[in-house]
C-alpha cells in the first residue's frame, strides 16, 4: 500500500493540471488514505526505519494537498478550503513532528526539518499576500509551534549542515528553500555542487543553480540602467553557463526553455536594440535573440514542451523581438489554446490580442485586410468568452488604442450574423470612449456600425415573423442560417453558402499545393458550420499561414456554378488528405456524413491512408471512422503530429 501511494503522489508531476489541479488533489487524497492505512496495518510488523520512511513521505503528501488547496483558494474561496488549508497545515506539521521525534537517519532529518519550516513560511506568506480572510489567528498558532520544533530539533543550517555530502538532498532543500529563504538556498545548491560537480550526475544541481542566478536578475533589474549593469549581466551570464552546463546533463524542455530566457535576457541587456546595423551586420541583439529561438524550439521537441503555454509564450515573445510578426502570431495562439489557467491565460490573450489588433492597422490597406479582421475578431470573442475576467483586465486599455479595429471586428460579426457579439463589441467600444470625440472617420464608421447591426436584427425578427420554424429548427436572432452542416444546412437539397461579404473575410487561399504526388490541395477540410471561425483562423492560419500548405474549405474553394455534390467529389479526389474535424455539430451534419463517407470510399479505392479525423471536441465518433486512429486535439492539439500526417 505504501509504495501505491508513493507511486500516486508521485505521478502526478508527470501530468498536465487541470484549471484547478483536482486531479492532482484527488490522487494526493487517495495516497494519504493508503499511507494512513498501511501505517496502521504495519504498526508492530515493520522496522521502525521504514515506518519512518513511510510517514515521511505521508507529511510530505500532506505539504503537496496544502499546496493545491492555497492554489485553489485564490480561484475558489470558501469556508471549506480554508478549513482544508488549516487541516493540511496542520497534518504537514504534525507528520514532520513525528518523523523527527521517530530518530531518524541524518538525511531524513534534514529533509524534514527544511520541510516544515518550508510549509509554514509559504502557508504564512499566502496568507499575507494572497488575502486569504480568517487564517491568520490559526497561522500564528502553528508558528509558534514551528518554533518551538526548530528550537529543539535544530534550524535549517543545522539541517543544510547534515546533509552536506549528499548532493540530491541538498537540492531538494534548496528547492524547498527558493520561494522562503533565497538566500540560503543559493548556499545550499553551492555546497552541493562542490558535493558533486558531474553535470551528468548533478544537472539539477546546476539547473537550480542557473535558475536562481537568473530569478535573482530578474529581481535585481526593474529599470533600463539596472538591466545593463555589468555586476548584472555577469550574474546572467553565470545563469547561461549553469544552464548550458546543465543541458549537457539532461537535456529537457524545461531546461532549454530556461536557457532560451537567459539568452533573451541578454539580448535585451544590450546598449544597443537594434538587430542589424547600419551596413546590414548582426547585433548582438540579434545573436542572442536567434540563440534563444534555438533553445525554444528545442524546448517544443523535448518530453511535454510542446503542451507547455510557458514556452510558447517565450517563444513568442522572442519572435516578436525579432519582428517574425506572423510566426509569432501563431505561437501566441499555441499558448492561449494550451493555458487553462484564469491567473496566467489572460496575459497569453493580451498579447496575442496586441499583435492581430496592430497587424489589423498596419494592414488597412493591404488585400489580406479583411481576413486578418476575421482573424482577431475571433479571437477578440474566444477571450471575452472564456474567462470573465479578462475584459476588466485589460479589454478596456485595447478599446482606447484600437478603437476603430474592435469596430471593424463588430462589422465583422454582423455580416456573419453573429449579432449577439457584434453588440457586445459595439457596447465595450461605447462605454469605453463614452462621448470623448474621435476622428470624424472613426465617429462615422461607430454610427455606420451601430445602424448595421439594428438593421440586421430587424431584419432577421422580420423574417421569423413572416416565416415561422417549427420547434426542431427554431433560431435566434443572432444564429447563423449557415450552421447547419459543414457547407450548408441540414438536408442534402438545401444549402446557404456563404455570401460575397462573408467570403471577403475568408483566409486567402496558398497558391501552390506542397505535396509531391500532383494533388492540387494538401488537404480538404470537412467540418460543421458551426466550427468554421476555428477552421479558418486557427486551422487555416496554422497549416497554410505557417507552413504554407495548400486547403481546400467549401465556401472558399468550391466551383461556382457546379453541383454541391460534385464540388465534394472533386475536392476529395484532387486533395493529398481529407480532414474530418469531429464536434456534436459536425456528426449531427448530414452534408458532413455525406463527405465523409465519400471520402471513405476514395481511401479505399486508393488503397492509402487519406483520411485524418480530428476529434476537437467531445462527441460520438461516427460508427465508419471508428477504426480509423484519430489526432485527440480535446485537451491538447498536437500540431506537429498533424503536419507529419498531413506532409506523408
Amino acid at each position: 500500500m505504501a509504495e501505491q501511494a508513493f507511486a500516486l503522489t508521485y505521478d502526478c508531476f508527470d501530468k498536465d493540471q487541470d484549471d484547478e489541479g483536482t486531479e492532482q488533489t484527488e490522487k494526493f487524497l487517495n495516497a494519504e488514505n493508503l499511507y494512513q492505512r498501511a501505517i496502521k496495518t504495519g504498526n508492530g510488523i515493520i522496522e521502525q526505519r521504514e515506518k519512518m520512511t513511510w510517514s515521511f513521505f505521508k507529511a510530505f503528501n500532506n505539504k503537496m494537498i496544502l499546496s493545491r488547496y492555497i492554489y485553489l483558494s485564490v480561484h475558489r474561496y470558501s469556508e471549506e478550503v480554508k478549513d482544508k488549508i488549516i487541516t493540511n497545515l496542520d497534518k504537514s506539521i504534525a507528520g514532520f513532528t513525528d518523523v523527527l521525534h521517530q530518530e531518524p537517519t541524518p538525511l531524513y532529518k534534514a529533509q524534514a526539518l527544511v520541510y516544515v519550516n518550508c510549509v509554514m513560511s509559504r502557508t504564512e506568506y499566502s496568507v499575507e499576500h494572497m488575502r486569504i480572510p480568517g487564517l491568520q489567528r490559526d497561522i500564528a498558532r502553528f508558528k509558534e509551534q514551528v518554533s518551538a520544533l526548530l528550537q529543539e530539533e535544530g534550524s535549517v543550517k543545522h539541517a543544510i549542515e547534515l546533509a552536506k555530502d549528499n548532493h540530491r538532498v541538498l537540492n531538494t532543500m534548496a528547492r524547498a528553500l527558493k520561494g522562503t529563504d533565497f538566500e540560503e538556498a543559493e548556499d545550499t545548491i553551492r555546497m552541493s555542487l562542490e558535493a558533486e560537480s558531474n553535470p551528468n550526475i548533478n544537472w539539477y544541481g546546476y539547473l537550480l543553480n542557473g535558475e536562481l542566478a537568473l530569478e535573482r536578475y530578474k529581481r535585481t533589474c526593474t529599470t533600463i540602467q539596472s538591466k545593463r549593469d555589468p555586476d548584472n549581466v555577469e550574474v546572467l551570464k553565470r545563469s547561461i553557463s549553469d544552464l548550458t552546463t546543465c543541458v549537457e546533463g539532461m537535456k529537457s524542455s524545461r531546461n532549454y526553455s530556461l536557457l532560451g530566457e537567459a539568452f533573451m535576457k541578454l539580448a535585451l541587456s544590450e546598449s544597443c536594440t537594434s538587430l542589424h546595423t547600419d551596413d546590414g551586420r548582426e547585433t548582438e541583439v540579434y545573436k542572442h535573440l536567434v540563440q534563444a529561438l534555438i533553445y525554444f524550439n528545442e524546448a517544443l521537441t523535448k518530453d511535454r514542451g510542446a503542451r507547455d503555454p510557458k514556452v510558447h509564450g517565450f517563444r513568442s515573445e522572442c519572435l516578436e523581438r525579432l519582428k517574425e510578426d506572423k510566426m509569432a502570431i501563431e505561437s501566441w495562439k499555441r499558448a492561449v489554446e494550451l493555458d487553462r489557467l484564469s491567473t496566467t491565460y489572460w496575459g497569453n490573450i493580451k498579447s496575442l490580442l496586441l499583435m492581430l489588433l496592430n497587424q489589423c492597422r498596419k494592414m488597412s490597406d493591404s488585400e489580406d485586410f479583411q481576413p486578418v479582421v476575421a482573424e482577431t475578431a475571433t479571437y477578440l470573442k474566444l477571450a471575452l468568452c472564456k474567462h470573465e475576467t479578462v475584459y476588466d483586465k485589460f479589454m478596456p486599455a485595447l478599446i482606447e488604442q484600437f478603437p476603430e479595429q474592435f469596430l471593424h471586428a463588430a462589422n465583422y460579426f454582423t455580416i456573419t450574423n453573429d449579432l449577439t457579439m457584434a453588440m457586445r463589441l459595439w457596447d465595450c467600444v461605447d462605454q469605453t470612449i463614452g462621448q470623448r470625440p474621435l476622428s470624424q472617420e472613426i465617429e462615422e464608421r461607430r454610427r455606420r456600425v451601430k445602424k448595421d447591426i439594428e438593421d440586421s436584427q430587424e431584419a432577421l425578427a422580420n423574417i421569423d415573423v413572416q416565416e415561422p420554424r417549427s420547434s426542431d429548427h427554431e433560431q435566434t436572432a443572432d444564429s447563423n442560417p449557415r450552421e447547419e452542416g459543414a457547407t450548408g444546412c441540414e438536408e442534402l437539397e438545401e444549402r446557404f453558402p456563404a455570401t460575397d461579404e462573408q467570403k471577403a473575410f475568408m483566409p486567402l487561399p496558398v497558391v501552390k499545393a506542397r505535396n509531391t504526388r500532383g494533388f492540387h490541395y494538401d488537404f480538404f477540410v470537412i467540418h460543421s458550420a458551426k466550427d468554421e471561425e476555428w477552421v479558418n483562423y486557427t486551422l487555416l492560419a496554422n497549416l497554410e499561414g505557417e507552413h504554407r500548405l495548400k486547403g481546400c474549405i467549401a465556401d472558399r474553394d468550391f466551383e461556382l456554378g457546379k453541383y454541391v455534390v460534385d464540388n465534394i467529389t472533386a475536392a476529395i479526389e484532387e486533395s493529398a488528405k481529407v480532414l474530418v474535424i469531429l464536434t456534436p455539430d459536425m456528426v449531427q451534419s448530414k452534408w458532413c456524413k455525406h463527405e465523409m463517407k465519400n471520402a471513405l470510399h476514395a481511401k479505399v479505392e486508393e488503397g492509402s491512408e487519406t483520411v485524418i479525423p480530428v476529434l476537437l471536441k467531445d462527441c460520438e465518433v461516427p460508427d465508419e471512422i471508428k477504426n480509423i486512429t484519430y489526432l485527440d486535439a480535446r485537451r491538447h492539439f498536437d500540431w506537429d503530429h498533424l503536419l507529419r500526417d498531413i506532409k506523408k
